[in-house]
């Protein structure tokens, strides 16, 4: 494990949590209360694609896109000032400039006066998890704008198999209402968006 040479207190910060972060599963760091690493263990790194020793010279805002980085902040004053530890997910900027999602839990580490010394996290890759649920919700989103012209087909399939059992005439003008009345009333659900000429559903206005 790579020691950054810049802190004081790393050779007490090895010995006293140098064992669990050698064998941790997950990525471990511990960070100063500005969010600077002290250690951090290889899995970190392999996620973040760093080199350990430069990992070392970074904060956790280095790894944060730009768009997030005032929320990490308060983030981080809510658990120094508020909470002794916190579960977040979080995407982090790898080295090579891509996201990767984590599942961070964060605690705060004490001093034996009970005042906030540094701050350890234990993080699991979830970008897959992230990505499947993506595509789960894109999915229903779909089937949901498709359903009128899905509902339509329907009644219209279940219409002809009564042919047999109606005259030609009545089948037609059965048929043409069923068709017609699924569509008027699913276009006068709340929220929902109404079809088209075409019978492709128009979007949604915000």
């Amino acid at each position: 494990m790579v020691m950054p040479t810049t802190s004081p207190t790393s050779s007490s910060q090895q010995a006293r949590y140098g064992a669990i972060f050698d064998q941790a599963a997950g990525g471990l760091l511990l960070s100063d209360l500005n969010g600077r690493f002290l250690l951090v263990n290889q899995r970190w790194c392999d996620m973040l694609g760093y080199p350990m020793a430069e990992m070392l010279q970074l904060s956790i805002f280095d790894l944060t896109f730009p768009e997030d980085v005032a929320e990490a902040h308060r983030h981080l004053a809510t658990l120094v000032s508020e909470r002794a530890s916190v579960d977040i997910e979080k995407r982090y900027r790898r080295k090579d400039g891509t996201g990767i999602w984590l599942s961070v839990s964060v605690s705060t580490v004490r001093d034996d006066a009970g005042n906030p010394e540094s701050i350890m996290a234990l993080a699991i890759d979830i970008t897959e998890r992230k990505a499947t649920a993506a595509l789960h919700a894109f999915l229903a989103d779909l089937a949901e704008q498709l359903s009128p012209i899905t509902d339509g087909r329907s009644l219209r399939a279940r219409t002809y198999y009564r042919r047999s059992h109606r005259a030609p005439g009545a089948s037609r003008v059965c048929r043409a209402r069923c068709t017609v009345g699924a569509f008027a009333r699913r276009a006068e659900e709340p929220g929902r968006a109404r079809p088209s000429r075409y019978g492709i559903p128009r979007s949604r206005r915000h």
